[in-house]
């Protein structure tokens, strides 16, 4: 089976679903707002404290791979998610 552009299999089963995008499908604009306030947030100075609180923002969906060292990675529905934790992520 190919997967088109934009297209995402669902739960390993042979349904698939298109999209336009794929972030606006996984991540609301209220947790896009609160990523972009935390990853500009210069009070919180350690990147592994942003980590945590990213982690709190995306919920128990997205399962952390790992992170780098301006970046947090997680998986969500077979999907990998880069989210930066400051401007230079």
């Amino acid at each position: 089976m190919e997967l088109g552009i934009g297209s995402l299999l669902s739960d390993m089963s042979d349904e698939v679903v298109q999209v336009d995008n794929l972030i606006n499908y996984f991540i609301t604009p209220q947790q896009m707002k609160a990523l972009m306030y935390t990853c500009l947030r210069v009070d919180i100075p350690d990147n592994n404290d942003k980590a945590r609180v990213v982690a709190n923002i995306l919920g128990t969906g997205f399962h952390e791979v790992g992170t780098g060292t301006n970046r947090i990675a997680f998986k969500h529905n077979g999907v990998v998610v880069k989210v930066a934790l400051d401007r230079r992520g």
